[in-house]
């Protein structure tokens, strides 16, 4: 089932409401025209939120790290740890290299929506906040596509990224993510999404 992303509706509502407004004073000469804009704006929010909410649901997101890292399933809030900067190294000799999609990517948005629970300016101010209180050395590095992404994390001794599910190359190091079942016993390994 397709639902609109938080706050879009009432968003575009306040649009429409203002849309309206300002053809009130037209009203009492156009009075029919004014009603079929009311009547047909509903019907036009739908059909604009649930085209929007299909675009972020495009499909999985893979976890891809180095074959290097001796890691092969995190928890999703290990994971989570990793991501936030807060795990920098896998082991006492390698550090973590944290490498994301750019911003208009819908893997990024998936991630940030799961993982980060953030929006992207929370995630930029997140990260402004870490560098500028020294508690990270590096930032991420920013990746415009998925094989930009995947040669990166090949290349970097204790990278992570996160591509496309239907994009994983032979050979790459698909990490498992634990997420719990819904009853919180036991857990599942699937991709995440």
């Amino acid at each position: 089932m397709l639902s609109a992303p938080i706050g879009y509706s009432s968003l575009l509502n306040d649009r429409l409401s203002i849309f309206a407004t300002k053809f009130r004073s037209f009203a009492g000469r156009r009075r029919h025209t004014l009603r079929s804009i009311l009547i047909i704006s509903p019907v036009l929010a739908l059909v604009i939120n649930c085209g929007f909410a299909a675009t972020l649901q495009r499909g999985k997101v893979a976890i891809i790290v180095n074959p290097g890292v001796p890691v092969n399933e995190l928890s999703l809030s290990e994971l989570r740890r990793v991501f936030m900067g807060e795990r920098q190294y896998w082991n006492p000799s390698l550090r973590v290299t944290l490498i994301l999609r750019g911003p208009i990517s819908w893997e990024r948005d998936a991630v940030l929506r799961t993982v980060y629970r953030m929006s992207e300016a929370q995630f930029r101010h997140y990260w402004i906040r870490k560098i500028f209180a020294d508690e990270i050395t590096t930032t991420p590095k920013i990746a415009n596509s998925n094989e930009r992404a995947l040669q990166l994390v090949a290349q970097t001794p204790g990278a992570i990224t996160f591509v496309d599910a239907s994009q994983i190359p032979d050979g790459a190091k698909v990490v498992k993510i634990l997420k719990s079942t819904a009853l919180g016993i036991g857990t599942e390994k699937q991709l995440l999404h």
